[in-house]
């Protein structure tokens, strides 16, 4: 464990900032998520490829084992022939098409653009919420710092007591018990540090993970975050902002165009088509060079009824959507109306933390200045002492809780850190 502290201490330190910037490029969740957006663009890039101009260009060189060529009876001469087989016969070509009319692969290509930008709104959002894991596991680490700085100070302060103990013991104004009392105090005190000390190590590591590398934490004071809108005005932002919201928005225009699709299998695809041949064997005629253009139309007279499943599949894709939609917008109401009530809660308990911290510090301050005079007993003492670690400890994570109530409201709204 103290290894492992040793490795931290030498390790880059990040701040909050430099901690979820880091963790944007390094964590495997931001590698995973970069992927599947790459995935859905690639998606959509199939998609629209089939209505775009295609040009292929195809050459080809052949040595045949016999040349074959017979006697050219439209020529009274006879001295000309008709060639069908050279020995060397060298060709290339170059051909166009392009999509005039084809409201199926329309339909898919609106389709897969919308899908696009439910995979762009989705990464965003799990982006934000790498952000929050991110930030609970940095706050994590240095709410434990702190927790250890104050379990240092706690047995520093009990190594103290149990000095005078010992010496009031040989003076004969401590008794046995009243010693051992402030040995069992030094015992807690060193069990707290251990605790902390592995609790501040263990979320180093989790922070390691998400930065790639060894890190500590910069001790930084957090700035409170800006005052947030009131309830009705935060839900709009978060109806209009908030990720998840846009992902079901566009997955649902993206059933939609499916439409689009259905339509299109009811009417023909034209394409118009051309292309351009030379080859060094031209067989019936003396022009090794010939083209053509032209338009085709095909059209499904009988597909087994395709066409209407279908139109029931995107009928029903188009329902699914609007569902979820619904239970998107809804929940992100109810998730910011929780997430107020969980930030002004954070803030009364922080609150009554420093009240308790407060107390708890004059408390120790009145109890030691009367054990100087024999007004107050070692054991007062050491419960005093016990509840200034408590409430300083409890101070801490309070503030950790309302700085993290206030990051998830803003992450409710779509905002970042």
């Amino acid at each position: 464990m103290f290894l492992a502290l040793v490795a931290a201490a030498l390790a880059e330190p990040y701040t909050l900032e430099a901690a979820v910037a880091a963790a944007r490029q390094n964590a495997p969740d931001a590698v995973l998520l970069d992927a599947r957006r790459e995935l859905a663009r690639g998606d959509a890039g199939v998609a629209r490829a089939a209505l775009l101009p295609q040009v292929g260009a195809a050459a080809a060189y052949r040595h045949n084992d016999k040349a074959i060529a017979f006697a050219n009876p439209f020529d009274p001469t006879g001295e000309s022939e008709i060639s069908i087989q050279k020995l060397d016969v060298a060709s290339a070509s170059v051909s166009a098409s392009q999509v005039l009319f084809n409201g199926a692969a329309f339909g898919r290509a609106l389709s897969a653009g919308h899908t696009n930008e439910a995979a762009e709104a989705t990464r965003d959002g799990a982006a934000l919420d790498l952000d929050l894991r991110v930030a609970a596991t940095w706050l994590g680490a240095r709410a434990s710092g702190e927790v250890r700085l104050a379990a240092e100070e706690a047995l520093k302060a009990a190594k103290s007591h149990f000095a005078v103990a010992e010496s009031g013991l040989a003076a004969g104004t401590v008794t046995t018990l009243a010693l051992d009392r402030a040995k069992l105090a030094v015992l807690d005190a060193e069990q707290r540090l251990v605790d902390a000390t592995r609790a501040e190590a263990d979320a180093l590591g989790q922070l390691s993970i998400y930065v790639g590398g060894p890190a500590q934490v910069v001790p930084t004071l957090l700035a409170a975050a800006d005052d947030l809108p009131a309830e009705d005005a935060a839900i709009q932002a978060a109806l209009a902002a908030r990720p998840e919201v846009i992902a079901a928005r566009a997955q649902q225009d993206a059933a939609r165009s499916g439409r689009w699709m259905v339509a299109g299998e009811w009417a023909p695809a034209i394409t118009a088509v051309g292309a351009y041949n030379y080859t060094s064997s031209p067989m019936f005629t003396d022009d090794p060079a010939s083209w053509y253009v032209g338009v085709s139309a095909s059209l499904p007279v009988f597909d087994g009824g395709l066409r209407f499943a279908d139109a029931r599949r995107v009928n029903a894709q188009i329902d699914i959507a609007a569902a979820n939609l619904a239970r998107v917008e809804a929940s992100t109401a109810e998730e910011v109306r929780a997430a107020i009530r969980a930030e002004q809660s954070a803030s009364t308990a922080l609150q009554l933390a420093h009240a308790q911290e407060d107390t708890a510090r004059h408390a120790l301050g009145v109890a030691e200045s009367a054990f100087a005079v024999g007004g107050a007993t070692a054991s007062d003492v050491e419960d005093t002492q016990a509840a200034v670690l408590n409430a300083r400890v409890g101070r801490v994570r309070a503030e950790a809780q309302w700085q993290m109530a206030r990051w998830q409201r803003l992450r409710l709204t779509g905002r970042g850190i």
